[in-house]
């Protein structure tokens, strides 16, 4: 399988260099070898990869976002990027909605964000057969993004598919704990001492600077890593169940840790190496703000842990967008999340004020463009997911 090429986007995984048998072709991440000992859950990631066009699109995200920055970071404002922005980020908890995981999260011109979500719409239309309605559900998200870069105290009502997945919830917290338990793979005994003595760490720092958590609440009771998502499959990640606020399991807290990647290869962002990049993420994009949320350090590898709740549920293209309607009510709740968090990268009130209003001068000047190169990059992202899909199956 070769590397699959989107304009200036490459797969990493499918170009990460030579690693095969001697005299062989550049061997991939992905690449099936009968020497391969996690051939079958490399195998079931070039499935759920190869299921769709924007499958592929997702797992391909920091390519993606390097590619933007080619057409877009001269002269462009730098805001607060959510850096994987598209309509299956979107979701509903227990505690509010909106876009989530900020793994790629960084500074950088807001067309990172913007471009992305409008690719990320026209797959959706493709697969749902909507195409005829991308400029008018274009034009709710541009319009959401507007509205809060004037107004950021803007209010949204609840959108019908939120209103909808949340009156679905029904999943108590033991059964969210036993399903959980259920994702995770044992580590290693020296893997999980040094688990154990990071999260220790961890630990103590957030007894000394979140409220109302105290050292029962990072007892562990079991631990793991597990593997999950598109755009992080290959991530190292882990799943750590602690005590709750009593000693009962029924109460216990789900805790996700996940490695920190390395941005610097996208161009045209700033604070890639950071890993407080993704802490701010959640305070100005996100809406669940956990006192769990920190930083996680093992083995000089640095790592950030969130809390799950008990009742989350991401849009779906597939299974839970029923109507182009629906998603236009969507579209303008993410215009205006971003509207409200891209100002975050400046610090005070005045210069966020100021950023505001060059960003919207920016997007007056450059929204035509941000929809043509969008069209674009759907239509050549399409024709990189097939010839991936010839190529996963020689």
């Amino acid at each position: 399988m070769g590397c699959a090429a989107i304009g200036a986007i490459v797969l990493a995984a499918a170009c990460a260099g030579h690693n095969g048998p001697p005299g062989s072709a550049p061997r991939s991440q992905l690449e099936i070898y009968d020497d391969d000992p996690n051939v079958e859950r490399h195998r079931a990631l070039l499935g759920v990869i190869g299921a769709s066009p924007h499958n592929y699109f997702r797992f391909i995200a920091t390519e993606f976002a390097d590619a933007t920055c080619a057409q877009f970071a001269e002269g462009a404002p730098l805001v607060k990027l959510h850096g994987d922005a598209h309509i299956e980020q979107y979701a509903v908890t227990d505690q509010g909605r909106g876009l989530t995981d900020f793994d790629v999260s960084a500074v950088g011109p807001p067309e990172i964000d913007l471009v992305r979500l409008a690719v990320s719409v026209d797959l959706a239309l493709r697969a749902k057969g909507w195409t005829k309605q991308r400029r008018v559900l274009l034009d709710s998200f541009f319009r959401g993004y507007r509205s809060a870069l004037k107004n950021p105290e803007i209010e949204v009502a609840e959108p019908v598919l939120a209103s909808r997945l949340r009156a679905g919830f029904r999943r108590t917290r033991p059964q969210f704990i036993s399903e959980a338990t259920a994702m995770l793979t044992p580590l290693p005994s020296e893997l999980e001492r040094s688990f154990l003595g990071a999260f220790r760490r961890y630990a103590s720092e957030r007894i000394e600077h979140a409220k109302n958590l105290e050292p029962q609440n990072f007892v562990v009771k079991r631990t793991g890593s597990f593997q999950a998502g598109i755009g992080s499959s290959l991530t190292e990640k882990y799943l750590a169940v602690v005590d709750g606020p009593s000693n009962s399991d029924e109460d216990d807290v789900v805790l996700e840790v996940k490695h920190i990647q390395d941005l610097a290869r996208v161009s045209c962002i700033r604070g890639g190496k950071d890993p407080t990049r993704v802490l701010e993420a959640f305070k100005y994009l996100g809406h669940f703000q956990s006192p769990y949320l920190g930083l996680f350090v093992m083995d000089g590898e640095r790592f950030w842990v969130q809390e799950w709740l008990p009742n989350y549920e991401e849009l779906s293209i597939e299974k839970t967008l029923r109507s182009s309607g629906e998603l236009g009510e969507v579209l303008y709740d993410v215009g205006v999340q971003l509207g409200q968090g891209h100002p975050h990268a400046a610090v005070t009130s005045a210069a966020q004020a100021k950023l505001r209003g060059k960003t919207l001068a920016h997007l007056d000047a450059n929204e035509r463009k941000i929809r043509r190169a969008s069209r674009g990059l759907a239509k050549k992202s399409v024709q990189a997911w097939r010839r991936f899909v010839k190529g996963a199956t020689r």
